[in-house]
């Protein structure tokens, strides 16, 4: 804890409850899948693949598991990946030399990537599963002599208590530049990609060395945004095949014939043989955003103003300034409105008011569609509300329990006190 601790209280030890099940102590918590079927912990310092359903544990040790781990914070263990669906962990083994294994849950059966070159850094999959973009150290950019990551090693556990404020390290590039690798989900082909940006469907977004973005699907290249745009990818849609790209050239190269060519800043929405300016101007991104689950609305927010950007009508709706977005489904949207929440609805251009007077510093909680604020449990699927919690959730699950610290939520100088237990919200009156 962050400037010790009282006199005789020692420092909090983090454990691992499963349902009904007493609570389990452990070291650390390295990974997790979306589902939550599956952890990988460290007990008795040694890393360990749980099943949460089954409880039945799987030494990664024993297997080769390289646990060497970096300082990176907020993040999963440099070298595992539970791809999104739960069905496949992505590990690296290292047994004299280091290679990728991906292995099927929960039968155990395992199949080495051969064609990865150079050694593995990190991993993540893309948002269906299919692809794994592995960043690799193939080349020795520093001239030392070695294969380096970009980042130091860890010492210190991931899971511990960083006291109520919390803290990012800033890590500064000491090792090699890395190159992309993707692995396809059967581990059959491994593909070096030098201007890989994001990842999209069974392809990938590339940009050149000018700035220009391009759709790869094996050797066939499509132009996308022109280096003209320089374009970072705001919001990625492979299964409509649209970018929401924000152009960053404020300093065009001149035209052939001498004039000025007009600067290129602005929201576009783009696609193969397809170009919408959407008359707004955001702050670009120093990153571009990977592809999240497919949605129908999606916010931007240019200055003060707020609008969804509606892939499927290909159009900008307006809010009023200063709405914030807490969750979209379909045609919906849940929008904070000052102290008011209501639901905006896309095809009709109506609203419906909610909640008239949202209770002060009400904190947000989403998950999917549904949206804690507060005490209030709000569904956007529905455009309704679901119900009251009794109290403030710390966190929601898609079926919408909430987990609810009942001796005390967390305030600016306390952390929140348990039991913790889960709760259904009570049906409006």
């Amino acid at each position: 804890m962050d400037g010790g601790l009282p006199p005789g209280r020692s420092a909090p030890r983090p454990e691992l409850i499963r349902g009904e099940h007493g609570a389990e102590p452990i070291d650390d918590l390295l990974a997790w899948d979306a589902a939550g079927r599956w952890l990988v912990t460290r007990e008795q310092g040694k890393p360990v693949l749980v099943d949460v359903l089954t409880g039945d544990r799987t030494d990664l040790a024993a297997l080769g598991f390289d646990d060497r781990d970096d300082a990176l914070d907020r993040r999963q263990h440099r070298a595992l990946a539970f791809d999104p669906r739960g069905e496949v962990l992505a590990y690296v083994r290292r047994r004299g030399s280091s290679e990728l294994v991906l292995r099927a849950l929960p039968s155990g059966e395992e199949r080495s990537v051969k064609a990865l070159p150079g050694e593995p850094w990190r991993m993540t999959w893309d948002q269906n599963g299919e692809t794994l973009v592995v960043s690799v150290i193939a080349d020795d950019t520093t001239k030392n002599g070695a294969l380096d990551f970009p980042v130091r090693l860890r010492k210190a556990p991931r899971l511990a208590c960083s006291g109520l404020l919390p803290k990012f390290r800033v890590t500064p590039e000491v090792g090699d530049k890395p190159s992309t690798v993707l692995v396809s989900r059967d581990g059959s082909s491994a593909t070096l990609a030098p201007d890989f940006v994001v990842p999209f469907g069974r392809g990938f977004i590339a940009r050149a060395s000018d700035g220009a973005l391009t759709l790869v699907h094996g050797t066939v290249r499509q132009p996308l945004a022109d280096a003209e745009c320089l374009g970072r990818v705001l919001v990625a849609d492979p299964s409509r095949s649209l970018l929401l790209v924000s152009c960053t050239n404020d300093k065009p190269p001149p035209a052939p014939n001498g004039n000025k060519r007009p600067k290129r800043v602005g929201v576009e929405l783009v696609g193969v043989g397809y170009r919408q300016e959407l008359g707004v101007v955001v702050q670009p991104m120093a990153l571009d955003r990977w592809p999240e689950l497919p949605r129908r609305l999606v916010p931007i927010y240019p200055g003060m103003d707020t609008m969804l950007i509606d892939l499927d009508q290909r159009r900008a709706l307006p809010l009023r300034p200063s709405d914030r977005v807490l969750a979209t489904s379909g045609a919906h949207a849940l929008v904070r409105r000052e102290r008011t929440l209501v639901a905006f609805d896309a095809d009709h251009g109506s609203e419906t008011s909610l909640v008239a007077n949202v209770e002060p510093f009400a904190g947000l909680v989403v998950n999917g569609t549904l949206a804690a604020v507060g005490t209030t449990l709000l569904d956007a699927a529905a455009a309704r509300i679901v119900g009251t919690l009794p109290g403030r959730p710390l966190l929601l699950t898609p079926s919408g329990d909430a987990l609810v610290a009942e001796g005390g939520t967390a305030s600016a100088d306390a952390f929140a006190r348990g039991p913790l237990r889960w709760h259904r919200a009570a049906a409006p009156k």
